[in-house]
């Protein structure tokens, strides 16, 4: 159980940093990508809410092509189901939004542009 604790202190400590960094978003990515795949460890995801009459989310949508398409944002209709209950818990009510989640979807920072990140600690 302390190597499971040890891992997901130094995961934190790794996202974390990225906050600080100019390409934030990357930096983000990059480290979900490298994180070890060890079993109980909470892993952060990216994640797009976006809603069927949003004005902006199609422009948001293009923005992020690349990461979408690669698998890297996950992109969620904030009104499914999945959707809905993951920005339920992390708080969201407006779309576009472009959020990092925890595997509990606590929220843990907002993209508002590309590489601007905004860390809630």
């Amino acid at each position: 159980m302390a190597d499971l604790a040890e891992a997901q202190v130094f995961t934190d400590k790794m996202v974390q940093s990225c906050f600080d960094a100019t390409d934030a978003l990357d930096c983000i990515i990059e480290t979900i990508k490298v994180l070890p795949d060890v079993k109980g460890l909470c892993k952060p995801e990216v994640v797009l809410f976006t809603s069927k009459d949003c004005l902006y989310c199609a422009d948001t949508r293009t923005a992020y092509t690349d990461y979408l398409n690669k698998g890297e944002i996950e992109e969620l209709d904030i009104n499914s189901n999945k959707g809905s209950v993951k920005a339920d818990t992390a708080g969201i009510t407006e779309t576009p939004a472009l959020v990092i989640l925890d595997c509990d979807n606590q929220l843990l920072g907002e993209v508002y542009r590309d590489d601007d990140l905004d860390p809630l600690n």
